[in-house]
């Protein structure tokens, strides 16, 4: 909670937003999500026609809404996997360093084959036009995991998942 109240203390300072019924607005809206209950709040003689429309007007101003979108960026990005996060776990799952089924474990080198573009139809390429080797995933490992053809088992894999016989 000390580090939301930090987000929105450093917003309202870099915005420009001094005026303290307007950081209590803001506070409240980040928290409901709701324009017309947060004003209402803060301003509690205002009709709800008028508080509707004076919170929307509020929120559309750059300030509020420019100080609204960095404190959600802030609060969101911490919470989301980053794509190197998604492929460490997936290459975990294929190792075997989770408990997982044999069609999960194929079906997460389906995913990491995907991310890389193995699947692509055409090779990438480097600025200079040289071939990039795009699949990261070790060979030995995968023939090791008893994985010879990933695209093969992973069709094998969907299909078994929903009732076609292969």
């Amino acid at each position: 909670m000390d580090e939301n109240r930090n987000i929105l203390k450093e917003a309202f300072d870099r915005f420009r937003v001094k005026n303290l019924r307007h950081q209590r607005f803001l506070e409240l809206y980040l928290q409901k999500g709701e324009g017309m209950k947060s004003y209402l709040a803060v301003y509690p003689d205002t009709k709800k026609d008028a508080a509707m429309a004076s919170a929307s007007r509020l929120l559309a101003t750059e300030k509020i809404r420019s100080c609204v979108d960095y404190v959600r960026d802030a609060m969101i990005k911490p919470s989301v996997a980053s794509i190197e996060e998604l492929r460490e776990r997936l290459t975990a799952i294929i190792r075997g360093e989770e408990a997982v089924s044999d069609a999960s474990r194929i079906r997460a080198f389906d995913i990491l084959a995907r991310m890389s573009g193995a699947y692509n139809d055409r090779p990438a390429v480097d600025a200079q036009g040289a071939v990039i080797n795009i699949l990261s995933v070790d060979p030995v490992q995968a023939a090791s995991a008893g994985v010879v053809n990933v695209r093969a088992e992973a069709a094998k894999a969907e299909n078994a998942a929903i009732g076609l016989e292969v």
